[in-house]
């Protein structure tokens, strides 16, 4: 009890810190008095989804979206995706940067409709979900998306899934010869990289933009004239090729590269010669 008088402020007394039934300083949003703690129900002042004051939303969701605001619904589990047929539902689901990783690349692979898998294809920014909607278009669309897309990495994976390897190598070539090392990043080395045909390389070593794509393309130049200029021998007895290509007859080896071989054969096996001081194991397959 305060002896001069209560000094009231709004519901709370400065003097004794008595308080009243009155007068409150209410955050409506949390339902609660600011000065003396005292709680009523909470009270949004929504406009749609969400509340003017405090910003927090709420949504009615159908179908994985709002159907007052139009949201897409985030954090989709797997098994929900399973259950789910509807084409633009499992788009917006892969659309939704929201959703985790794994569970967009699975809404991909449910969808069958060439026009909205071109949609993901050349709108969505993560590599792993606009290549696996690149795996599953008609090549018509793959061929657009890598000879006009703005995005030159979205060119390149789209090339990569072309069936027509002639026109991919076109694709690689534009990417080399106009490519700004300074804009995007490694880019044009990595086209460089991909481009097997010595005529584009040539074009390239001399008349691209950038001068480490240049470069790039002439070390890759002298690669493939000393692959040309490989002579054939016959692998040594004891060489473990087992584990490799044990069908392979002959191998290629580089002049300036004494222990490199190639499998002739097959084009892709290389093998560096692992000479054993122990005897060469007698039941192994005879392979020459």
């Amino acid at each position: 009890m305060c002896i001069f008088g209560h000094k009231w402020n709004g519901c709370k007394c400065d003097r004794c810190c008595k308080i009243r039934d009155e007068q409150h300083d209410w955050d409506l949003c949390k339902g609660k008095c600011k000065r003396c703690g005292k709680t009523q129900a909470v009270q949004h002042e929504w406009n749609g989804c969400k509340c003017k004051k405090c910003g927090k939303e709420r949504h009615d969701w159908k179908d994985f979206k709002c159907i007052i605001c139009g949201m897409n619904k985030s954090g989709v589990r797997n098994e929900e995706v399973q259950k789910i047929n509807d084409q633009t539902i499992l788009a917006d689901i892969a659309k939704n940067t929201g959703n985790k990783r794994q569970v967009r690349l699975f809404a991909v692979k449910k969808i069958t409709d060439q026009t909205i898998l071109a949609e993901i294809a050349k709108n969505v920014k993560l590599s792993n979900v606009y290549e696996a909607a690149f795996k599953r278009l008609n090549q018509n669309v793959l061929s657009d998306i890598a000879k006009h897309n703005e995005d030159g990495y979205k060119r390149m994976a789209a090339a990569d899934y072309l069936t027509d390897k002639s026109l991919a190598q076109e694709v690689y070539f534009d990417i080399a010869k106009k490519h700004n090392q300074g804009v995007g990043g490694n880019l044009g080395w990595w086209a460089v990289d991909k481009i097997s045909n010595k005529a584009m390389l040539e074009k390239v070593a001399k008349n691209a933009c950038d001068w480490n794509v240049r470069e790039r393309a002439k070390s890759n130049l002298e690669v493939m004239k000393r692959a040309n200029e490989s002579v054939i021998i016959k692998a040594p007895q004891n060489v473990d090729i087992i584990e490799n290509c044990i069908h392979v007859m002959e191998f290629t080896r580089e002049t300036d590269m004494s222990n490199h071989y190639t499998c002739i054969h097959c084009g892709k096996v290389e093998l560096e010669p692992r000479y054993s001081n122990e005897e060469w194991f007698g039941d192994l397959p005879q392979l020459w």
